[in-house]
């Protein structure tokens, strides 16, 4: 992250002949056999699996996909991506010396409309309610299902790893880390 500036990713990638069976595997940005990217990976099943009420969560108030759809919406499938919350001005704090710095990161579910939407392509007139209102009751509970399934603090940490790389490669700082 700090050499390269390259982000890490990973993706589920459905075979469009075969949706119900097993997506490739897409690894970007780390190692594909590093336990960073296997928290990824681990992080990713597990919050579809929570997105579609396959393995259940006791958090109160927080909604599935499966719930937010009405009975019409049951054949629609979408994709969703964990992702970190870009800081805003203010954010992080960096000492006058740059010996340190302070943040709070943040991790966030978007469905494939809202990843479109953050990537540009607006204006397609696609939308899909239900699957926006099951992505943000994921960010919205997102810390209360992390206590309920570890990996998605780990995650967490990693997101915050890469935003520390990336302020040490602003700053340009150098470090044997």
């Amino acid at each position: 992250v700090w050499k390269e500036t390259a982000t890490p990713l990973v993706s589920l990638d459905p075979d469009p002949a075969d949706i119900e069976g097993d997506p490739n595997v897409r690894i970007q940005g780390v190692a594909e056999d590093s336990a960073f990217a296997l928290t990824m990976l681990e992080a990713d099943y597990a919050m579809k699996k929570i997105m579609a009420g396959v393995d259940r969560v006791d958090v109160p108030g927080y909604r599935t996909l499966k719930e937010t759809l009405s009975q019409t919406d049951r054949t629609f499938m979408s994709r969703f991506w964990l992702y970190p919350v870009q800081p805003r001005v203010g954010n992080i704090r960096v000492s006058s010396d740059t010996s340190s710095a302070v943040f709070v990161g943040a991790v966030r579910v978007l469905s494939e409309e809202m990843l479109n939407l953050k990537e540009g392509l607006v204006g397609t007139g696609q939308t899909f309610v239900p699957a926006e209102e099951a992505a943000d009751s994921f960010t919205a509970y997102y810390d209360k299902i992390a206590t309920r399934r570890p990996v998605f603090k780990r995650l967490q940490s990693l997101f915050d790893v890469v935003l520390v790389a990336r302020v040490w490669h602003v700053r340009g700082l150098q470090s044997p880390l």
